[in-house]
């Protein structure tokens, strides 16, 4: 069956014209996003499927096609009014009965389509705002793909400088300008270098010359090397590759004896860094919904007032064999070009901040890139040079363009703001906006991570360590999980399907209550299960599913008003399971609650909940997550107050619904709930137990304690 679709920009303008893809019932809607991208390939080369998304139209025979501006303001008119819905990535084309004639909507990224039920929904990372331009994103943690490139918005330019800006195509001939020697040096780089000439620049009145001794003894070894010697290019198997101590040897070692040697004066703040030494500050990376600190590292790097300017991977393969430390220097010298024109004072009016990006691979190939921004783009463009080192002339232009470099960066003038700017970037940090930190009085578990990894692995599971050290820098998760939490997964499992391994506290009653609810038929789906438990001498461990957390905006965005809505009616069925059952959670929060794929909502984390008679049990002692708990509750630090657990829960179920969940839009019938079940008088508060029972207008009446609702024959 053919889909017929339209492309839309950020600022809600036609792209093209309305066209169509095959596709079958088994497609689903990611499946349509790469038939898009294969069909308009021209408009969407640089963007990768997974940032497209698919909107419906509630009213579709609306537009105007046959005006376009009037076509542009319907478009607007629908994403404003909320008259669309966003199609999940898995759902298929059967499952959304899509008409014949029906138009979908695919929105291209740029400044992200805002529709009103998402301001002000919570934002788990928290970020200096000017900084949160220089995320960095990848489909998988530990590796980066050339669809990363793509997916960081990075676009291959001609390099023939057609369209290339101004400062771009001057930055260029800086970099290929021969260097000025003093009178009397000019015999003695004559006599050094073989093919000076296309080097050094002998005009008489050199008077700002910049060439040392030392660069002209440097260029003479690099103009007289025969190349074959060293490294034989054959195609027997026994090529000697050109590696990154070879790289140092020929080029970078000397560049950096010299810039280290040089007086402040003449190199202000200019520093290097050698053979995988860290950046002086980490990098945000976002993987799926979870947020990493990223530390790069890099074979060769030239830093200005701290911030790179020059990046440089050796990789020590034939061209093509593996290019993952390349992709790794595109994306994080895209970061860098968008902070530097963005942030910096010096940059940010005419964006014209240049990044030098060089990717030597084995067979003595460099390319370099100059990686920028247009105006009006939030594109990083790259354009290419090749120089292939087995050719003199090559690698004689290679060095010039490496000391022209040096000399320029040393040279340019800067507004005084880079050095400030790029420490506050090092030492910024990273919060949750909800202030969930755990429980009140939560005891940690006892041992490290070795002694946890033993246990674990002891029973078959193999612990994913939080912080992954690979070979261009280390990932760690900026949210990390809770100090008695580990990612696992069975060591049989080919596929390495995650779980969740929880260390439970000696005391703690959350394996018995587990196991009572597991006993109750028929189960709720909005309760988490376990999977099995491994006893230990400091607790033991429970093993469960991995699932989304819905403290994350980008999972709860994923199906608009209808998943919230579908969120908030979970979070009440299962609460009000518990409550019919006599359990009382005692820390109903957004990072208790996760969802799978078909946002079906669990509530997790049974650390503090206890077993009570009924909705007037009482109890004295503080639990929960300050900001969620009910206001009868008091303070931690405060005077004794007797509370019923069943009735703070009523109240911090409200307070998710409204503050998180719902966040002022969906069924306005689920708000005026969720406002009653806030009430200040914690006898006002309408019980979850049957709530689906009773019709949604009649929600607010529930009675009081709805074990009674039985004895009206309603339906369980």
């Amino acid at each position: 069956m053919k889909i017929w679709l339209l492309l839309i920009d950020h600022n809600f303008q036609v792209v093209g014209d309305v066209f169509s893809v095959d596709s079958t019932g088994d497609s689903t809607i990611e499946d349509l996003k790469k038939k898009a991208k294969e069909e308009r390939l021209g408009v969407l080369s640089h963007i990768a499927p997974l940032q497209l998304i698919v909107w419906r139209c509630m009213d579709p025979t609306s537009f105007n096609f046959r005006d376009r501006k009037v076509l542009a303001g319907q478009i607007s008119d629908v994403f404003s009014n909320e008259r669309v819905e966003p199609f999940s990535g898995m759902e298929t084309i059967a499952e959304l009965n899509i008409p014949k004639k029906e138009i979908l909507l695919v929105t291209l990224p740029g400044q992200p389509v805002v529709t009103s039920d998402q301001v002000g929904s919570p934002i788990t990372l928290q970020v200096d705002p000017e900084y949160k331009h220089c995320f960095l994103k990848a489909h998988s943690k530990g590796g980066l793909t050339e669809e990363d490139i793509q997916f960081n918005g990075i676009m291959d330019r001609d390099n023939d400088d057609r369209d290339a800006p101004e400062f771009v195509k001057k930055y260029k001939q800086m970099l290929a300008r021969k260097r000025k020697v003093a009178d009397n040096m000019r015999g003695t780089a004559a006599d050094i270098v073989d093919g000076g000439d296309d080097y050094f620049d002998y005009s008489t009145a050199n008077v700002s010359a910049v060439v040392v001794k030392q660069e002209v003894i440097h260029v003479g070894q690099i103009s007289s090397l025969y190349f074959g010697e060293h490294w034989e290019l054959r195609n027997d198997g026994n090529t000697r590759l050109f590696k990154e101590c070879d790289a140092n040897w020929l080029f970078f070692y000397t560049i950096a004896l010299q810039i280290k040697s040089r007086p402040s004066s003449i190199t202000p703040r200019l520093s290097v860094k050698l053979g995988q030494e860290s950046w002086p500050f980490s990098l945000i990376i976002k993987v799926d919904e979870l947020y990493h600190v990223y530390k790069p590292e890099s074979d060769f790097l030239v830093l200005k007032f701290d911030l790179p300017r020059m990046a440089v991977e050796v990789n020590s393969t034939l061209l093509g064999q593996s290019a993952v430390d390349h992709h790794r220097m595109m994306i994080q010298g895209a970061s860098v070009v968008r902070f530097a024109n963005t942030t910096l004072d010096t940059y940010k009016n005419e964006k014209n901040f240049v990044f030098v990006a060089i990717y030597i691979s084995g067979n003595g190939q460099a390319d370099r890139y100059l990686l920028y921004q247009k105006k009006g783009s939030n594109q990083v463009f790259r354009n290419l040079r090749t120089f292939v080192f087995e050719n003199r002339g090559d690698r004689i232009a290679f060095a010039l363009e490496l000391y022209n470099f040096c000399s320029a960066l040393a040279d340019e003038s800067d507004s005084g703001d880079t050095g400030i700017k790029v420490k506050k970037l090092a030492t910024s940090r990273t919060a949750n906006d909800d202030e969930e930190d755990q429980p009140k009085r939560r005891v940690r578990p006892k041992g490290g991570d070795e002694d946890a990894a033993e246990q674990l692995e002891a029973y078959g599971y193999q612990v994913v360590p939080d912080i992954l050290e690979t070979e261009g820098g280390t990932w760690e998760l900026v949210d990390k999980l809770p100090p008695n939490i580990r990612t696992v997964y069975r060591q049989s499992d080919r596929n390495k399907t995650e779980l969740i391994a929880k260390h439970l506290r000696k005391r703690s009653k959350e394996l018995d209550i587990l196991k009572y609810i597991h006993t109750i038929r028929p189960p709720s789906p909005h309760v988490i299960s376990f999977i099995e438990t491994i006893p230990s001498n400091t607790g033991g461990w429970l093993i469960l599913p991995k699932l989304r957390s819905i403290r994350y905006r980008e999972v709860m965005d994923r199906r608009g008003v209808r998943g919230r809505d579908q969120l908030g009616r979970g979070l009440i069925e299962g609460l009000g399971y518990l409550h019919e059952h006599g359990i009382a959670h005692r820390d109903i929060k957004p990072g208790n609650l996760v969802c799978d794929d078909d946002f079906c909502l669990q509530i997790i984390d049974f650390d503090v909940a206890i077993e009570v008679q009924d909705e007037n049990t009482e109890v004295d002692e503080y639990r929960g997550t300050r900001d969620w708990t009910a206001p009868e509750m008091g303070e931690e630090d405060g005077p004794t107050a007797i509370y019923s657990p069943i009735k703070a829960d009523r109240w911090s179920c409200g307070r998710v619904l409204l503050r998180h969940i719902l966040v002022g839009k969906g069924d306005n019938r689920l708000s005026r709930f969720a406002e009653r079940l806030m009430s200040r008088d914690p006898q006002q508060r309408p019980s979850l137990v049957g709530w689906s029972a009773v019709p949604l207008s009649d929600m607010g009446k529930v009675l009081p304690f709805a074990g009674k609702i039985r004895d009206l024959g309603m339906r369980w």
